[in-house]
């Protein structure tokens, strides 16, 4: 009764209930006190095997899932074997994906429960139809095209919420997807225990798969590759291992996040099974190893800082510093891909470069990775342009000779993205130009007063609405675009450039914002000329009339403090008058940010010029304003 009720489970259109027909099935047979297993096994058998045959898709679904929890019970010279590996080969290229998939189940089943002959009677098969369907016709999809990344998973399910393929793409790419997949799942049954001779065809055959144009068999295609590593001898490997690198190149550098991922795999197994000679494939694997670290997209990320100690070691320095030519002509190419994740990262791993690396291997290289950094600093994903802006940064600390060749186009860059709509790249920018002014000292201070000096004063002018907030070409497409702003495409000979970007641009709230952060950098170097600008700052308070001012004022009181200790009591003390009144209005005026930024400016600019010189500068109203905010003052105000 309950064998015939599990099978009428896995007659079910819903998938879950087929599921749940599988799992009684399991638990039927594993049950040890069913007095005469064998009549229900091969009663069950014959079941299974009208499903199979039946024209209901679902139906033939069922009995392939059943057919792989029935074999274990059945001898490996058993006629149910034989029988389910001939059903395994007849529906390979079934007309429903889910059919496929749990044909590819059972090869792996059976691959388990045979053993290498199996590998002997069916690859033959698998790769004809894996040949018959790879079709490599150049021309990327759609989505491929856009230069977006996937998820880190692939959540890809069907109208029940299973977890099924994708079945348009997979229709893209006919059979091809589910053949490979088969492969694969056949191999991984085989296990690392037993060692295939895999014959050159085989390896060609799946290379092929790594240029196709649907994205979900490049990945399909690297899992298998990996799955051949694992199980084949090191002798039938190695006559193609070339081919394989140059195509595990291609996967490693991939737009698309699963597939880097993928071959990323495919990778440390190729690596590990060749460790005796691999490092031939260093100039091909190496570059895209160590950009990976970087990737934005988690599994990647981890998994090839995982590969890079396995393979390489304490050593890894070294080797990329013996590669350095090869390196950086991978992350030049890098960091002009379609998919923004991979020039962000490209970006972190150009300033690594600069940092780690023997300076006498890389110097020669130094100008193409400016250059590189300058391009990606006006990228349209703010990401990027935040971690080109550190990366120019360890440039010109590392190697300031080499930046100052390009210097005048640096603080065109520096200052235009000062006024960057997003507030990291505008503080970045500011810590770099900071940095800048330790390394060049008075001709960099200069540029940078002058242009504080040309911010701050038409900052006076700031009024609602400001819509303007991106440069044309740099960022965002916005409403309007600033006069005088082009994008400069940089090139290695440094014979043009059309970054023209401070030329007649009018003040944003943003400009401001980041000129207040690059004040904070000046105080740092120079507190004599930072003293200039304290009542300057001082009239910025009084910019009220436009809407994003709250969070102008709350980057001004958060950094006040640390501006005003950066140039000294005395310095500070003669314009603390002058920041009083807005500090109080701040305090009590319903918006957040500002009340929370000011009240934390007041309590440290109370502690840094102390209690009572600070209360003496404050009318009754003021005073009891602060006694209404205890936590402010509680260990500073008298009670």
């Amino acid at each position: 009764m309950e064998l015939e009720e599990a099978i009428e489970k896995l007659k079910d259109k819903k998938q879950l209930v087929r599921d749940s027909g599988v799992v009684a099935l399991q638990s039927i047979f594993s049950n040890s006190e069913i007095a005469d297993k064998q009549k229900e096994l091969d009663a069950a058998v014959v079941q299974v095997k009208e499903l199979i045959a039946s024209d209901v898709w679902e139906k033939r679904h069922g009995g392939f899932c059943a057919a792989k929890v029935l074999l274990p019970f059945f001898p490996a010279d058993g006629t149910f074997p034989k029988d389910l590996e001939e059903l395994t080969l007849q529906y390979l290229e079934d007309g429903e994906v889910r059919v496929r998939m749990a044909v590819g189940e059972c090869l792996y089943a059976l691959a388990q429960h045979e053993g290498s002959g199996l590998y002997t009677r069916v690859k033959d098969h698998v790769c004809k139809r894996i040949e018959e369907n790879v079709k490599d016709d150049g021309i990327k999809s759609a989505d491929d095209a856009n230069g977006t990344t996937l998820p880190a998973s692939d959540n890809r399910q069907d109208a029940n919420g299973n977890g099924a393929p994708d079945v348009q793409n997979i229709a893209e790419g006919k059979c091809l997807e589910t053949s490979l997949k088969a492969l694969q799942r056949l191999m991984e049954g085989f296990g690392e225990h037993i060692q295939l001779p895999i014959d050159s065809e085989m390896w060609v055959l799946v290379r092929k798969t790594f240029d196709h144009s649907n994205r979900y068999v490049r990945e399909t295609g690297f899992f298998t590759l990996a799955s051949l590593c694992q199980s084949a001898t090191q002798d039938s490997l190695k006559g193609d291992a070339v081919m394989i690198a140059e195509g595990l190149a291609l996967g490693l550098a991939d737009n698309w996040s699963q597939v880097r991922y993928a071959a990323s795999i495919a990778t440390r197994n190729f690596m590990c099974k060749t460790s005796s000679y691999n490092r031939s494939f260093y100039p091909q694997l190496l570059p895209a190893m160590c950009l990976n670290r970087y990737y934005a997209a988690e599994g990647v990320r981890l998994f090839s800082q995982e590969t890079w100690k396995l393979i390489l070691g304490e050593s890894g320095r070294e080797e990329v510093g013996n590669h350095i030519a090869n390196v950086v002509k991978h992350y030049i190419s890098q960091s002009a891909a379609e998919n923004p994740q991979v020039r962000e990262s490209t970006c972190h791993c150009m300033g690594e470069l600069m940092v780690k690396i023997d300076h006498q291997k890389i110097r020669p290289h130094v100008q193409s990775l400016i250059v590189a950094l300058m391009n990606c600093y006006q990228d349209l994903s703010w990401t990027v342009r935040d971690a080109a802006c550190s990366g120019l940064g360890k440039a010109i600390t590392e190697f300031p000779d080499e930046a100052q060749q390009v210097v005048f186009k640096l603080y065109e860059l520096w200052f235009f993205h000062l006024g960057d709509k997003v507030s990291s790249v505008r503080e970045n920018t500011a810590f770099v130009l900071g940095t800048a002014m330790t390394t060049y000292k008075e001709d960099a201070i200069e540029k940078v007063v002058a242009k504080l000096h040309h911010i701050f004063k038409l900052s006076e002018n700031l009024s609602e609405p400001h819509h303007c907030h991106s440069p044309t070409g740099l960022q965002e497409k916005s409403c309007c675009s600033r006069a005088g702003v082009h994008a400069a495409v940089m090139t290695l000979n440094n014979v043009h450039t059309s970054c023209n970007l401070a030329a007649h641009e009018p003040i944003t709230w943003e400009a401001s914002d980041g000129a207040i952060y690059l004040l904070r950098e000046l105080s740092k170097v120079a507190p004599d000329r930072a003293a200039e600008f304290l009542p300057i700052l001082a009239k910025l308070t009084q910019c009220s009339g436009f809407q994003q001012n709250q969070f102008l004022l709350e980057t001004l009181y958060r950094l006040l403090p640390f501006i005003a200790q950066n140039v000294g009591k005395k310095q500070f003390k003669p314009c603390l008058e002058s920041y009083i009144s807005p500090l109080f209005s701040a305090l009590t005026s319903g918006q957040r940010l500002a009340e929370t930024a000011s009240g934390t400016c007041i309590s440290k600019l109370m502690t840094f010029v102390g209690p009572n010189v600070f209360k003496a500068r404050l009318d009754e109203f003021q005073l009891r304003a602060l006694q209404a905010r205890p936590s402010l003052n509680s260990a500073l105000m008298p009670q």
